[in-house]
């Protein structure tokens, strides 16, 4: 936190202006140093209720929720297509099938579950702030 954190916040934020720093319930964002650290650098912060999210984090529920679906069932299809190619050995079957995806792989699924994500999903992602 202060060795990253705090001396981004430092130099991004407009002079004058005050952060107000908003936790989930983590145990992490609780511990001594993390309290200490946003004392002693004079930055308020609070700890968001449980099951708040999708009243102050609306993108959280809205896009992230759906983005982060859809990147999961590109990862699970590709499991899928792993396990089916050794099993009618359309590949070695002395490879290790636990060999993880390749960041290539990994982009392309970032990639491609963004461009899944409609216009209006994105657009209509606050209404669920206002309700």
């Amino acid at each position: 936190m202060s060795d990253y954190y705090i001396p981004h916040l430092k130099r991004n934020l407009p002079r004058g202006s005050k952060p107000l720093l908003t936790f989930r319930i983590f145990s992490a964002h609780s511990t001594e140093k993390v309290i200490d650290s946003m004392n002693s650098n004079n930055i308020p912060f609070i700890h968001l209720p449980p099951n708040c999210t999708p009243i102050v984090q609306p993108l959280d529920v809205g896009v992230n929720g759906p983005f982060k679906a859809k990147i999961k069932q590109k990862f699970t299809d590709w499991l899928v297509n792993r396990y089916d190619d050794i099993i009618y050995h359309k590949t070695d079957p002395n490879q290790k099938f636990h060999k993880a995806a390749s960041d290539y792989e990994i982009v392309e699924w970032i990639i491609e579950a963004w461009n899944e994500l409609s216009e209006e999903l994105i657009r209509n992602s606050n209404v669920l702030n206002s309700k």
